[in-house]
């Protein structure tokens, strides 16, 4: 049996904190995929990436149902536009300068890839603004972007990259509070790698993306039954660069 990877975009903002939206669930997407494509019911949906929660990963089994409905990509999904991109491909660019535009990005990468006139089916790039995270989706005509490593951008290369890195800012955290109790905490399961400290912040890299997104989502970390702290996704550029970086050492 071949599986085949599809990608969900659903046309939201989602960087608009002051008017949230509530997006649908993957198991609302994946009804709506079977009404759609009547005889193929989805092997798996899942959130592409919680730094881009209108996107899902989509997965099924019917290649020739797919390619007959490769001109049908648009739909309503509840109050929301989505758009179904089959046979994608998706990588992420990270640590990325904010004065770069989208513009300048799109013809980066067409330039990369020596290709040009990519229609919007083909590729699609979203920007999370917190955090300047990219991801890219590619199929049809710009899959020659999956065959590359690197984006050129002014001669400088860029590495893309499959996941994002798991970067947790936890603030409001003394200067005197020792790191370790948070390092040690069993929140993190062992799984903190790198830690970056400055005034009352402090970046955790998490190898756990599971754990990652379950602190996200929580957004709040309890110690010792007393103290509370605010945990959101790291904007690496806005709170690292003035960070020094730590290799954790093994206690």
């Amino acid at each position: 049996m071949r599986c085949t990877q599809n990608v969900v975009s659903i046309n939201h903002n989602c960087n608009n904190e002051d008017n949230p939206v509530v997006l649908p669930t993957a198991e609302e997407i994946s009804r709506r995929w079977l009404e759609i494509h009547r005889k193929e019911k989805a092997l798996a949906c899942n959130q592409l990436n919680i730094q881009f929660p209108n996107m899902y990963r989509l997965v099924s089994t019917s290649l020739d149902e797919i390619l007959v409905n490769n001109f049908n990509q648009d739909y309503k999904m509840k109050e929301h536009f989505a758009r179904i991109y089959f046979c994608a491909d998706c990588n992420f660019l990270e640590d990325l300068p904010r004065s770069v535009t989208q513009h300048q990005w799109q013809t980066a990468l067409i330039n990369t890839t020596k290709l040009s006139h990519l229609p919007s089916t083909s590729l699609y790039i979203q920007i999370n603004k917190q955090t300047n995270n990219k991801c890219i989706l590619v199929a049809d005509k710009a899959r020659k972007w999956s065959t590359v490593d690197h984006l050129n951008f002014d001669g400088k290369l860029i590495t893309k990259k499959g996941n994002l890195t798991c970067r947790l800012l936890i603030y409001r955290v003394p200067q005197t509070f020792s790191i370790q109790t948070i390092m040690k905490h069993q929140r993190f399961g062992g799984k903190i790698t790198n830690y970056k400290r400055n005034a009352d912040n402090v970046i955790l890299e998490i190898s756990d993306m599971n754990i990652f997104d379950d602190c996200v989502k929580h957004k709040a970390l309890r110690i010792d039954g007393k103290l509370m702290f605010h945990m959101e996704v790291s904007d690496s550029l806005y709170h690292s660069n003035r960070l020094n970086f730590y290799q954790r050492k093994p206690a």
